[in-house]
This record gives C-alpha cells, sequence and structure tokens, in this order.
C-alpha cells in the first residue's frame, strides 16, 4: 500500500486563533476530503499513453500491453459500487483496503465519513461526536447505517444491511488532532491541527526502462498534493518512503 499522509492547520487566523474543531472548518475540511475521494483518473487515457511509449497498438496480443486490461477504465479512490449476490462488488476502487472498509483516517471518522451529516451539523454535535470516548456515540450518529464503502449484505431481505455488518470504532482523537483543548468538563472543544491519510492500493507494472510503475496511484497522489481550499493549510507527504515533496498555502 502506499499512504498518503496529510496535516492542516488554519490558514485565514493566527496558530493561537485557530480551532478546527469549530463548525466552519469541520465543513470545508470535509469538503477538501470529498474532492479527494472523488478525484478521477482516465485510465484509458493512461493506456493509450503506455501505448504510445511502447510502441504498442489495440491490435497487438494482450501479452504485448498488458496494461490494457490492468488499467483501463475510470479509476477513483472507492470506486463504483454494484450489488452482485446480495454483496457490494466496486470496479475502478484504487484505495487499499481493510476488508470491506477503504483504507483512510481523519477526524471525519467521527462523523461516520458521512457527507450529509457533516453539511447539516451544528457546533454542539461536533462536541458530541469528537468526545465519543467519554460520552459515547450521540444520538444523532445512531441512527445511521454506518461509514459508506462498508460491506452490505441483506440475509434478512430488509432492503438494508444489518447493524452488525456496521460495528465501526472511529480512533482516538488526540491521534487525529493536534494541540486540543478541553473545557471545564475535560471535553475536547478545540485543537489547531488536524492528520491522517488515504491509503492506495498497489497495482504496479514492470517496464525494464521505468522500472516498477503504478500510474495511476502516481497520477491520484499528485492530484492530492495539489488540492487547494481557503481556510485551510495544508502539508501533503506523498509516500512514507519518501520525503514530504508537496507543500501548499490553501
Amino acid at each position: 500500500a502506499n499512504f498518503n499522509l496529510f496535516s492542516a492547520t488554519c490558514a485565514d487566523v493566527d496558530a493561537d486563533d485557530c480551532n478546527l474543531l469549530d463548525l466552519k472548518y469541520v465543513q470545508r475540511f470535509n469538503e477538501i476530503m470529498q474532492k479527494i475521494v472523488n478525484i478521477s483518473i482516465d485510465g484509458d487515457a493512461l493506456v493509450s499513453k503506455l501505448d504510445s511509449d511502447h510502441k504498442r497498438s489495440t491490435s497487438d496480443p494482450d501479452e504485448k500491453r498488458p496494461w490494457a486490461s490492468q488499467y483501463a477504465g475510470d479509476w477513483s479512490f472507492e470506486g463504483k459500487a454494484a450489488s452482485v449476490d446480495g454483496s457490494m462488488e466496486y470496479s475502478g476502487r484504487k484505495c487499499f483496503s481493510f476488508g470491506p472498509i477503504c483504507a483512510k483516517k481523519s477526524v471525519l471518522d467521527v462523523f461516520q465519513n458521512d457527507d450529509a451529516i457533516v453539511r447539516n451539523l451544528n457546533q454542539e454535535q461536533i462536541k458530541q461526536a469528537v468526545n465519543w470516548e467519554t460520552l459515547g456515540q450521540p444520538d444523532f450518529l445512531k441512527s445511521q447505517a454506518g461509514p459508506p464503502a462498508m460491506l452490505n449484505t441483506d440475509p434478512n431481505a430488509t432492503g438494508g444491511a444489518p447493524a452488525a455488518a456496521f460495528q465501526f470504532t472511529p480512533s482516538k482523537l488526540t491521534t487525529m488532532v493536534g494541540a486540543v483543548g478541553v473545557d471545564s468538563a475535560g471535553l475536547y472543544v478545540s485543537g489547531k491541527y488536524l492528520t491522517g491519510y488515504f491509503a492506495l492500493n498497489k497495482d504496479t507494472l514492470y517496464c525494464p526502462v521505468k522500472g516498477v510503475k503504478d500510474p495511476v496511484a502516481e497520477v491520484r497522489a499528485m492530484l492530492h498534493g495539489h488540492q487547494r481550499e481557503p481556510q485551510l493549510r495544508t502539508q501533503t507527504c506523498l509516500s512514507r518512503r519518501r520525503p514530504p515533496q508537496v507543500q501548499r498555502a490553501l
């Protein structure tokens, strides 16, 4: 797997005044994460480029152009889901997965990575959710089925997945939010830094000239590093095996 790490802080105020648990920052952060998840890579264009690089054409046999079956089609982090025999199967899925769940981590985990939930949050709900370790799961999340991209079986023919299929525990808040502040009751109410990662599945192809490559992962990581949004400043490291390569004031 290729782990794409990131960190973020406020870009519109000084560090002393930065609180990334404020509603506007949580929602802006969600917008950025949605853009990253929805990055789409044109695999057919990559295949055409590889054909050109290796002087191949569509008339050549498959063994002469193995990249055609490996990278063709559209690729995104979670891919396109389809229900097959009671379970979800994905095409064009580029994430590394833990079972059926795409491997990623951010403070949005406490909101089940649900875009609709985050877009309709209020400040009190943020406080409830980020303090799940102390307060338990808030009521406004209990009615939700669970985080997206999870296995969806339907043994009871109810039209949805059983509740047990969606048991999900976020990471501890202090592993996702830095420089946290607490109120008089010891509950988290502020944080100056957000950290997390997206993990990409490696599907490499050996080329005698360029070595081992995964062009889909490389293009996606590059686009991830160039996401721009006001109010947040991020630093992105494209791989644990490399030093930070992209730094942008967002």
